[in-house]
């Protein structure tokens, strides 16, 4: 009797737990991640990209160098005039145009040198500046160097003064040479009236100023004693 309640009891409660509703699921469903997902940046770059610079350049450029200034075209007649290479000089022209010693060691000045040539280096004399410049009734030489040389062209003939020392001034115009300076002593060559194939050579001393008239010289053939002449000479070329 037992065995047949427990039976009943049994079935009722497998018969109750069929029918029941089936139990809920309590378990919340799992949530999607809340944060978004890291996006490409959308906003574009404020900073432009380098450019390269289009003002224009401020500062100026250099101004061309000039060419040289020619010299003015030659007249019609030049001479030649030398001066030694070793020589601060002032030279003037009858027309009171000078040219002096620039610190170059070339003329400078309005007595214009049309051009410049070199001699006499290496052979036991003063090196010369030859200089071509217009022709002119005078040349005249002032110089603090000793010893100096100065040599002109005035109409037919040639001037000279060579191997002078204490001499600060020469002179030379047609016919005319005059040296002025202290204790000095010279050498000096013309020729004036002399005839195409000769010269004279005049060698001296003097104090301060000594003055040669080339014509009376020429004419008598003799020198006063007041030029302190030591040698006079006629030579051939």
């Amino acid at each position: 009797m037992r065995r047949t309640l427990f039976c009943l009891l049994l079935s009722l409660i497998l018969l109750l737990s069929a029918c029941a509703p089936a139990a809920v699921q309590t378990e919340p469903p799992t949530e999607a991640p809340t944060e978004a997902p890291t996006e490409a940046p959308t906003e574009v770059p404020t900073e432009a990209p380098t450019e390269a610079p289009t003002e224009e350049l401020t500062e100026a450029l250099p101004e061309e160098t000039e060419a040289p200034t020619e010299p003015p075209e030659r007249p019609e007649h030049t001479v030649r005039i030398q001066v030694s290479d070793n020589c601060d000089y002032t030279v003037t022209n009858a027309e009171g145009q000078t040219t002096r010693q620039g610190d170059d060691g070339r003329p400078k000045g309005d007595l214009v040198v049309y051009s410049i040539d070199l001699y006499g280096f290496d052979t036991g004399t003063l090196p010369m500046e030859v200089w071509e410049v217009a022709a002119s009734d005078s040349f005249t030489l002032e110089t603090t160097t000793s010893p100096c040389a100065f040599c002109a062209e005035i109409g037919d003939a040639f001037y000279a003064v060579t191997e002078c020392t204490g001499v600060t001034r020469i002179e030379f115009r047609d016919g005319y040479i005059k040296l002025t300076g202290s204790e000095m002593t010279y050498k000096m060559l013309t020729t004036f009236d002399a005839g195409e194939d000769y010269y004279f050579e005049i060698t001296g001393t003097g104090t301060t100023e000594i003055e040669f008239p080339m014509g009376e010289i020429a004419s008598t053939g003799a020198l006063s004693e007041t030029y302190q002449v030591e040698k006079f000479s006629i030579y051939s070329v």
